[in-house]
C-alpha cells in the first residue's frame, strides 16, 4: 500500500498493484502534512496543520480506524515517524521540538477514555450547565429553545449497546430568538437565560410558564451570571453593557460602564466578591462588585475575549479567545501566567479541571486539557462541530456541546 497525504485534511491509502484507492482517513482538523507507517504494517501516524498527530491502527477484518490523539505542538506537526521496532512515535515540528509517544501508553489512554453523544436541539448548542445535586443539565440553543436533560450513569456491566446517558425531561420555549446562555440557581430550581431577542428570562423549573421577564438591554445578550448567594443576576450585552439585577423584584439596580464593545464573557469569584468581564474591544476588565466600581483592565488578548472562569480555589481564573489562546491569571495580582497555545481557531470556552488542569474547547472542532502548572496540553478529543460550551461535574467527566446540535459526555477515568 501507499500513503497519500492530502489537503482535504484526510491520508488515502492505495493498493500499488492495482492502482485503485483503498481507504480514506478523516479526522485531522486542518491539512495534513506528513504521514509514516510502522514497520509491521499495523500503525499509521499522521501530522497535520491542526497541531496534532494521529495514530490509526489496522483492523483484523482490514481497515485502519482511529485509536489515539497525539498533543501536538506550539506550531503544526511538519513530521512523524516511527522507531525501528515500531513501539514509539516520534513528532516534529517547525518549533525545533521532538516529542516522543510510547504506543502502548496512547493505546491505555484512548481505552480510559470513554464518549457518547445525543443529539437534542436543531441547531448548535451554545449553552449549558450542570447541576450536581440533581444531576441535570440545561442546554440552550439557537433553535430558540432550552433542554433540561437528566444524565445517568449506571454502572459499566449494565450499559447497552445502543445506551444514551441523556434524557429529556422537558422543553423550554421562553425566548423568541436565539439562546445564547443559561444558568442554573445555586438552588438548582431555578434557570436564567440571556438571548438575542434582548431579554432575560428567570423561571422556576417546575413552572416555566410563570417566567419573570428582565428588559432593560438594548441589544443582543450575550452571557449572564448568577451570585452564589441567589439574590443578583448579571448580564452582558452588545450594548457594550453590563447590568445586574434584583433575583427576588426582576428590577435593574445598577450599570457596569466602560467597555468599548459587546460584553460576551462574564464570571464571578467564589463568594461573588468580584465580577470579571470580557469583550469584543479585546479586554478583561475586573469589578469590585460591593462597590460597583472597576479594579483593572487587562489588555493582553488581541481579539475578543469569549469565556472566563475562575479556578475552584480562586487562586487563578482563565480566559479565551478569538486569537486562539487561553491564558491564566493570578487573581490576586491580575498578571498573566500562562499563555497556553494549541487550537488552530477560536477558543469558544474553557473551565477549570480541580485546580491543576484546564479544559478548553474550540471551534476547531477539538477539546483540549491542558496542565496548567507545566503548560502543556495533555489530553485531546474531536467532536462532529466546533465546540461552543462545556462543564465538568464533581466525577471529573466532560459534558460537552457542539455546533452540530450535540450533547458529549466524556469519562475521564485516566485522569480522576
Amino acid at each position: 500500500y501507499q500513503r497519500r497525504v492530502r489537503e482535504d485534511k484526510t491520508i488515502r491509502i492505495w493498493s500499488t498493484s492495482m492502482g485503485t484507492e483503498v481507504q480514506v482517513l478523516s479526522g485531522h482538523g486542518d491539512n495534513v502534512e506528513s504521514c509514516a507507517i510502522s514497520s509491521s504494517g499495523e500503525y499509521i501516524a499522521s501530522g497535520s496543520w491542526d497541531r496534532t498527530a494521529r495514530l490509526w491502527k489496522k483492523q483484523a477484518s482490514g481497515p485502519y480506524v482511529l485509536v489515539g490523539s497525539l498533543p501536538g505542538t506550539s506550531h503544526f506537526v511538519n513530521v512523524v515517524s516511527f522507531s525501528s521496532d515500531g513501539s514509539k512515535v516520534l513528532v516534529g515540528s517547525p518549533d525545533h521540538t521532538i516529542k516522543q509517544f510510547d504506543i502502548r501508553t496512547v493505546l491505555k489512554t484512548d481505552a480510559n477514555q470513554e464518549s457518547s453523544n445525543s443529539k437534542f436541539h436543531t441547531k448548535l448548542i451554545r449553552a449549558l450547565d450542570y447541576f450536581p445535586g440533581t444531576q441535570c443539565v440545561v442546554t440552550g440553543s439557537w433553535d430558540k429553545t432550552m433542554k433540561l436533560l437528566k444524565l445517568y450513569k449506571p454502572p459499566k456491566r449494565e450499559r447497552t449497546e445502543n445506551f444514551k446517558y441523556f434524557t429529556v425531561l422537558d422543553t423550554f420555549k421562553v425566548h423568541s430568538r436565539r439562546v445564547n446562555d443559561c444558568k442554573f440557581s445555586p438552588g438548582g430550581n431555578t434557570i436564567v437565560s440571556a438571548s438575542m431577542d434582548t431579554t432575560l428570562k428567570v423561571f422556576e423549573i417546575s413552572n416555566p410558564n410563570k417566567s419573570v421577564t428582565l428588559r432593560g438591554h438594548r441589544f443582543n445578550i450575550f452571557a449572564v451570571c448568577i451570585t452564589h448567594d441567589n439574590k443578583y443576576v448579571i448580564s452582558g450585552s452588545a450594548d457594550h453593557e453590563i447590568k445586574v439585577w434584583d433575583c427576588a423584584t426582576g428590577q435593574q439596580i445598577g450599570v457596569l460602564s466602560g467597555h468599548q464593545d459587546w460584553v460576551t464573557a462574564l464570571a464571578l469569584s467564589p463568594y461573588s466578591r468580584r465580577l470579571l468581564s470580557g469583550s469584543k474591544d479585546k479586554t478583561i476588565k475586573v469589578w469590585d462588585t460591593e462597590e460597583g466600581v472597576q479594579i483593572e483592565t487587562l489588555t493582553e488578548h488581541t481579539n475578543c475575549v469569549l469565556t472566563l472562569c475562575y479556578s475552584p480555589d480562586g487562586k487563578y481564573f482563565a480566559s479565551c479567545s478569538e486569537d486562539m489562546t487561553i491564558k491564566v491569571w493570578d487573581a490576586f495580582t491580575l498578571k498573566m501566567v500562562k499563555d497556553l497555545r494549541g487550537h488552530v481557531h477560536e477558543v469558544v470556552v474553557c473551565c477549570w479541571l480541580g485546580n491543576n488542569y484546564l479544559v478548553s474547547g474550540s471551534s476547531d472542532k477539538t477539546v483540549r486539557i491542558w496542565d496548567v502548572n507545566k503548560g502543556e496540553e495533555v489530553w485531546l478529543f474531536n467532536c462532529d462541530g466546533g465546540v461552543l460550551d462545556l462543564t465538568v461535574t464533581p466525577e471529573n467527566d466532560l459534558i460537552v456541546g457542539d455546533s452540530a446540535g450535540q450533547l458529549y459526555l466524556l469519562e475521564l477515568n485516566f485522569i480522576v
